[in-house]
């Protein structure tokens, strides 16, 4: 027999009320309190961490540790035209595979994989002995290998490619007001200066031209999702 656990409440007339329930009860009961608070820091299409989920584990990486990390954002290259050709499972799917690759490199450095909005991923990672031009081309290298899509029962090869821009996030730089931006920055010299496929460490001083159409976070990437700055 499993050990109960009775709460005794007395009503506003003096009558008691009882609750009797068991540890396993209790037990499962905190299970599924944590399953929940999972599923709101995941992301439902690739099962990384969403942008909740990465300042999570921004956060409890630079109070335990106080160490500077290194934040990569990436950008799937021409992903609009894989949704245009062949559709939004194709698209699904894509997205998919190209999360399993940044998880991997992410894991093989030591760190954790989000995926931030529809085509932006990001990479959070121990700065460690790492060189970053090492890290960027390590992304690089691992996601631009050939994929095999099923397209309405036929299959199409593509080989996906990214923009990324890394940044330097020391313990005292806000994530998102600092870190965020400056790997932005760099991410879009990466895609619009080097054409894509590329990577590029932020410089002292690297921003974006205002006509760029964005600065920092992208508005659907706001935490009150109302796309406003």
């Amino acid at each position: 027999m499993f050990p109960l656990l009775a709460l005794i409440a007395t009503s506003a007339a003096g009558f008691a009320l009882g609750l009797l329930t068991s540890w396993p009860f209790i037990r499962r009961m905190r299970q599924q309190i944590v399953d929940v608070g999972e599923l709101l820091i995941r992301d439902r299409l690739t099962g990384l961490y969403n942008r909740d989920g990465l300042l999570a584990a921004h956060s409890v990486a630079i109070h335990s540790t106080r160490r500077t990390m290194i934040l990569v954002l990436l950008d799937l290259d021409n992903f609009k035209v894989v949704n245009d050709t062949w559709g939004h499972d194709a698209g699904d799917s894509l997205l998919t595979t190209v999360a399993e690759r940044i998880r991997d490199v992410a894991a093989a450095f030591g760190g954790t994989a989000a995926r931030l909005s529809g085509d932006e991923y990001a990479a959070h990672l121990p700065a460690g002995d790492h060189q970053l031009r090492h890290v960027g081309q390590a992304f690089i290298a691992r996601i631009a290998q050939p994929t095999s899509l099923t397209v309405n029962g036929a299959t199409i090869t593509l080989t996906p490619t990214v923009s990324a821009g890394l940044a330097l996030a020391d313990p005292s730089d806000p994530i998102e007001h600092v870190v965020l931006r400056r790997a932005d920055a760099a991410m879009y010299h990466a895609k619009h200066n080097d054409g894509g496929n590329s990577y590029a460490v932020y410089q002292l001083g690297m921003t974006m031209p205002t006509a760029a159409g964005r600065r920092g976070l992208r508005p659907r990437d706001r935490r009150d999702g109302s796309g406003r700055a």
